[in-house]
């Protein structure tokens, strides 16, 4: 309950956050989330390579990697 909370209290913070800023300063913070994100490579990271594959059966390894 109060992980949820927190949780949707920091989304809405970081929410008003982004929306002041200009779209190139946003647009390259969630790059450099997105890139920390990878590079942890965790259960969500992994969990959206295999769903890839999955989807893309016959792609390769370097292929699903530059989907993720």
């Amino acid at each position: 309950m109060i992980k949820d909370w927190f949780t949707y209290f920091l989304y809405s913070a970081l929410w008003r956050v982004v929306r002041t800023m200009p779209e190139k300063s946003a647009y390259s913070l969630f790059d450099s989330l997105a890139k920390f994100a990878y590079k942890r490579d965790g259960k969500r990271v992994q969990r959206l390579r295999l769903n890839y594959a999955k989807v893309c059966p016959k792609a390769t390894k370097t292929e699903l990697e530059e989907l993720v």
